[in-house]
């Protein structure tokens, strides 16, 4: 069974016999971008021991630096020949091995613009977009969504061009089960939140309806309250007043008892008191 590892670094190349000076140029160059591929195939398999890290980063490091010397070797050729085919394909290549993507595309977009440019060749400048914006999005996939569907139709124009592109199929099939895992995983994020969304809802309103029984029940003793202070009130107002008429009942006695007890004074001294008579002599 293949794997998409495979075909994304399958790149199309051109490669041609050894010819004239700058045949030699983009061979040398082929040559070049073969070893850093077989160095980029070496650090890929021990890139899972974590014992092995500093050994896979510098076999990645030696990889680009083969692919460098494929650039330079692509654009002396070019300086022979500015619309050399062949050397401007291979070039978008060895861009694309250096993750230049953006400097990639443009040279496959180029070569795809140029008149009388075959269907296969058209086929392979549009695989390898695909296969740039594919990367991109894997490299990436939370901040580059929008790459995936810029591979998917890449992949659809290779095939268009070329429908016996089984490499271009294989990778659309590829892109298009992402795609439908990444709708999927924001389905389940959207699903989620609106699931939060229901169970925030559902606490704010069981929240109100709690906030609800306790300003009820505020009320309620609120209003226990207030009916006992007011029945207290009145009891306190009613003592008052039955206070105010027992003092004024005292009073009006002891005001009877003072008037009579002058009343009785004023007897006694009537009836007790001496009397001075004076003698005749």
């Amino acid at each position: 069974m293949r794997t998409i590892k495979l075909l994304i670094f399958n790149l199309y190349i051109i490669v041609f016999s050894f010819g004239q000076t700058k045949e030699k140029m983009v061979l040398d160059g082929n040559n070049e971008y073969e070893k850093g591929v077989n160095l980029l195939q070496e650090a890929q398999a021990i890139s899972a021991d974590s014992s092995r890290k500093l050994e896979a980063d510098a076999l990645m490091q030696k990889a680009i630096n083969k692919f460098s010397k494929a650039e330079v070797n692509y654009k002396k050729a070019k300086e022979t020949e500015q619309d050399y085919l062949e050397a401007e394909f291979n070039l978008g290549d060895a861009l694309h091995k250096q993750a230049r993507y953006d400097d990639s595309r443009k040279k496959f977009e180029s070569i795809i613009s140029r008149p009388n440019i075959s269907p296969e060749v058209k086929s392979g400048a549009h695989h390898n977009i695909g296969n740039s914006y594919l990367e991109e999005f894997l490299k990436d996939p939370q901040n580059k969504s929008d790459k995936l569907d810029e591979s998917i139709e890449s992949y659809k124009n290779a095939l268009r061009n070329n429908p016996a592109d089984t490499d271009a199929r294989y990778n659309l099939e590829f892109a298009r089960k992402l795609k439908q895992q990444q709708q999927q995983q924001q389905q389940n994020k959207d699903d989620k939140k609106d699931d939060k969304k229901e169970e925030e809802k559902d606490k704010q309103e069981q929240k109100d309806k709690e906030n609800d029984k306790q300003d009820k029940e505020k009320q309620e003793q609120q209003q226990k309250e207030n009916k006992k202070e007011n029945e207290e009130n009145k009891k306190e107002q009613k003592k008052d007043e039955m206070s105010k008429e027992e003092a004024e009942r005292m009073l009006e006695a002891l005001k009877n008892k003072e008037e009579k007890l002058q009343a009785e004074r004023k007897d006694k001294k009537i009836r007790g008191g001496r009397v001075i008579i004076e003698k005749d002599w």
